[in-house]
């Protein structure tokens, strides 16, 4: 079976929004959190799907200068095998960034064991 995207939904601010994983065979879902702070890193520290956690791939944590010391913080999750249908896609943070934004992507036909070298987390610091 091929991977097929299913839909893909944005999210701007904290807390909890609804994604639709859909309902065909093989799903997962992969969600892509943004912080950016001008105070210090502040990373997600967990994703859930229908209260169901994912695991994080990766996160790359970048500081740059632009009127004061901003920090950006791109972190990956994923879950093979999610809920069907509309749930809701809920974050935590060490603390409320100045801005926010996570994007939830949901696919069919993905790989349901091992994907994506899940348990190998990497950072890019």
């Amino acid at each position: 079976m091929a991977l097929v995207h299913y839909g893909t939904t944005p999210n701007t601010g904290t807390g909890s929004f609804s994604h639709d994983s859909g309902n065909g065979a093989n799903r997962a879902i992969v969600v892509v959190s943004k912080t950016l702070n001008g105070s210090g890193v502040i990373d997600v520290t967990g994703v859930t799907y229908n209260g169901v956690a994912l695991s994080e791939l990766a996160a790359a944590k970048i500081q740059f200068n632009y009127t004061g010391a901003r920090w950006i913080v791109i972190q990956f999750w994923y879950l093979a095998n999610p809920a069907s249908g509309s749930n809701t896609v809920a974050s935590t943070q060490t603390s409320t960034p100045n801005s926010m934004e996570i994007t939830a992507s949901s696919w069919e036909g993905a790989k349901q064991s091992a994907p994506l070298g899940a348990g190998d987390r990497k950072s890019v610091v």
